[in-house]
C-alpha cells in the first residue's frame, strides 16, 4: 500500500465506493460527481433550491473562486484546484446560502493574495466570518481559526467537516505518515467539537457530514492498522 501506486489507487476507489454506500444508507442523497472543467450551470443544477438573490451571491462566489484559483492544481490528484471548494460546497447542499458561498471561498485567503477584509467588502460579514474560521496560517492553527468564530457562527463546523471529508477522500492516502497522524489527531477534535454542537442542538447536520467523516476516519485508521501488521 505504501509503495505501490496501483494498489493505493485501487484502495482509494474501493474506499470511496464503500463509504458512499454507507453514507447513503445513513440518509444522505447527495451526488457530488462533477466534471473537472465544471461550469456554473452544472454547479447550479446541484444547488437549485435557493432563491434568486441567494443564487446570485453563490454565483458571484463561484466566479470569484474560479478566477482566483485559476491555474492552481490539487497537489496529488493534479485536478484543477477549484474542484475542491466546489465539492465542499456541494456537500453542504441545503445549508444556508452563506455557508455555500463560504465553502467556495474557503481557501481564497490561504492560497491567494486576497485578504479577509476584501471578502467582507465583497460578500459581507457573515460569509467573511465563515471563511475566517477556515483560514489557518503559520501563527493560527485550524482550531484557533475555528474557535475565533464558533460562538457566533457554530455552523462553521459543518464547513470544516465538509472540507475534511473531501481532503480525506482526495489526498489523505498520498500523505506521508507524519501528516496522516496529524490528520487523525485533528479529526478526533473536529468530530468532538461537531458532536457537542449537534448534541446541544446548536447546529443540524442535515447531510450527515459528522457520520461520513467518522466513517472515513475509522476506515482509514483500521486499514492502516491491518496494513502495518502484514
Amino acid at each position: 500500500f505504501k509503495t505501490d501506486p496501483a494498489l493505493r489507487h485501487e484502495f482509494m476507489n474501493t474506499k470511496k465506493t464503500i463509504l458512499n454506500e454507507e453514507w447513503t444508507n445513513n440518509g444522505s442523497t447527495l451526488n457530488i460527481t462533477i466534471q473537472k472543467d465544471v461550469k456554473w450551470d452544472e454547479f447550479k443544477s446541484k444547488i437549485y433550491e435557493y432563491d434568486d438573490k441567494e443564487l446570485e451571491i453563490i454565483r458571484k462566489s463561484f466566479n470569484y473562486s474560479v478566477s482566483l484559483h485559476k491555474g492552481q492544481k490539487r497537489k496529488f490528484s493534479h485536478d484543477p484546484y477549484i474542484i475542491h471548494p466546489i465539492r465542499v460546497a456541494i456537500n453542504l447542499y441545503g445549508e444556508k446560502y452563506e455557508l455555500i458561498a463560504a465553502a467556495l471561498l474557503h481557501d481564497i485567503v490561504e492560497d491567494t493574495h486576497i485578504k479577509l477584509s476584501e471578502i467582507n467588502d465583497e460578500f459581507g460579514y457573515k460569509i467573511m466570518m465563515f471563511v475566517k474560521g477556515m483560514t489557518k496560517s503559520n501563527k493560527i492553527s485550524i482550531f484557533d481559526a475555528l474557535n475565533s468564530v464558533l460562538d457566533k457562527f457554530p455552523e462553521v463546523i459543518l464547513l470544516k467537516l465538509s472540507d475534511r471529508i473531501d481532503n480525506m477522500e482526495d489526498k489523505f492516502n498520498y500523505l506521508p505518515e507524519t501528516s496522516r497522524r496529524r490528520y487523525y489527531n485533528e479529526n478526533k477534535l473536529i468530530l468532538k467539537i461537531a458532536k457537542k454542537l449537534i448534541d446541544g442542538n446548536k447546529i443540524k447536520d442535515t447531510n450527515k457530514l459528522y457520520d461520513k467523516l467518522e466513517l472515513l476516519h475509522h476506515f482509514n485508521l483500521n486499514y492502516e492498522s491491518l496494513s502495518n501488521k502484514k
